[in-house]
């Protein structure tokens, strides 16, 4: 998994590759052996072979390019609509050279992404210390390489739960919620588990249970660390804690905390 880009450099990269396409064919395409032109055979039921441009030449190379840069330009459209447009221009190396305390955190991280490790992560910390900023540019990064994620607003989940007995669609907004965390490969969990709410934590014993059916990888941030978030839960009812501390755990959830540090502009 390439971990490098942001949505805005990597748009800047395809611009470049298009400015440099060469015209005309690549003498030496081993595919097409220097032709232009490559046969193919239709799939059943025409089983008819014909002959088209090869990748190799420049329109074909033009008409990729330029697919590639569309769906890039849509996926910041996306993440504009998600997270708006601020610090939409971070990637891990401007993210280490402005959160000079956190280097090591993003360093484990990109391990943790290129190497496809099976864990969840918990990261915490105060508020303030770049930890949603972590989650835009993962997001960035697992949209890039074509892998399925859902950034899940635990905020919204929870005040939907406190309406849940005044308001219709809030039941309905749950059940969105819900059933769109087990469609995807990744869920990101923004102010997680901070508000106790019976009906909230049965809605997250669902995603959870899920997680593990489904082999998806849950990657969360809160402002308060495992154990105080078990302590929450405890002074609410005793059994609430221990069946959260359970699913938790089956996450394999490796904590992670955001440091305080001076930010560098």
């Amino acid at each position: 998994m390439k971990t490098n880009f942001c949505i805005k450099s990597f748009l800047i990269s395809l611009e470049d590759e298009k400015a440099n396409i060469p015209s005309g064919i690549d003498k030496n395409c081993k595919k097409c052996e220097g032709r232009g032109e490559v046969d193919i055979m239709l799939p059943s039921p025409m089983n008819k072979k014909i002959t088209v441009d090869c990748e190799c030449t420049s329109d074909e190379k033009l008409e990729i390019i330029n697919t590639k840069i569309l769906n890039a330009q849509n996926t910041l459209k996306k993440y504009h609509k998600i997270f708006g447009s601020f610090e939409d221009d971070f990637n891990f190396e401007k993210y280490k050279s402005v959160y000079k305390e956190s280097n090591h955190l993003i360093e484990i991280i990109e391990k943790y992404l290129i190497y496809n490790m099976p864990n969840s992560i918990l990261l915490t910390g105060e508020s303030g210390t770049g930890k949603t900023t972590i989650l835009k540019m993962i997001w960035q990064i697992l949209v890039l390489n074509n892998q399925s994620v859902f950034y899940f607003n635990s905020a919204k989940f929870e005040n939907l739960n406190y309406q849940a007995f005044t308001l219709v669609d809030a039941n309905k907004g749950i059940r969105n919620m819900i059933e769109y965390a087990k469609q995807v490969d990744y869920i990101l969990m923004d102010d997680h588990l901070c508000k106790p709410h019976k009906n909230a934590l049965d809605g997250y014993y669902e995603i959870f249970d899920n997680a593990r059916a489904y082999k998806q990888k849950i990657i969360m941030a809160s402002n308060i660390n495992y154990n105080e978030i078990i302590d929450i839960y405890k002074s609410k009812d005793s059994l609430m804690a221990s069946r959260l501390d359970v699913r938790l755990k089956g996450l394999n959830l490796i904590e992670c905390e955001v440091m305080k540090s001076e930010v560098n502009l």
